[in-house]
């Protein structure tokens, strides 16, 4: 008795067509490729040493998000925008320490400007202001040196 030949759109149809040396069609490509991706991020998940977590009950679910509700501050308000900032600011230091070397730049460059929203929302100067105030003024005093020697 023959076995059954697996069903296009899955992942051992795709070995199917390629164990028969056929192309394989665009139903058992993107199942292939599905199961392919969930390999690699779980892969990537153990060698991270992050545990794979399932489904959370629904009443533990909401009691986080009440409680994570209870303090929000008014929606619009600057707290509220500097709360949005700082979690962004904290996603993106864990995004640093997993991120591959070719993604650190571009997080880098986005932690800078979170950080400069930050500053501004607080009402400081960024320091890269004061940087440039400081070389306006180096090239005042060079100006000023170069007109009382002349003279």
């Amino acid at each position: 008795m023959r076995a059954e030949t697996s069903k296009c759109g899955t992942s051992s149809g795709y070995r199917r067509h390629m164990k028969e040396k056929s192309d394989p069609c665009e139903a058992c490509k993107k199942a292939h490729a599905k199961k392919q991706k969930a390999y690699r991020r779980t892969k990537r998940a153990e060698s991270l040493g992050i545990p794979q977590l399932g489904p959370v009950p629904i009443g533990v679910a909401a009691a986080a998000l009440a409680k994570a509700n209870e303090d929000r501050p008014a929606e619009g308000s600057k707290e509220w925008e500097l709360r949005l900032l700082r979690e962004s600011l904290g996603r993106i230091e864990l995004a640093l320490h997993e991120a591959l070397p070719r993604e650190v730049p571009g997080l880098v460059r986005e932690r800078r400007a979170v950080a400069v929203e930050i500053t501004k929302l607080q009402g400081h100067r960024s320091d890269m202001k004061n940087a440039a105030g400081v070389l306006d003024e180096l090239a005042k005093r060079r100006a000023s040196r170069g007109t009382a020697s002349a003279s």
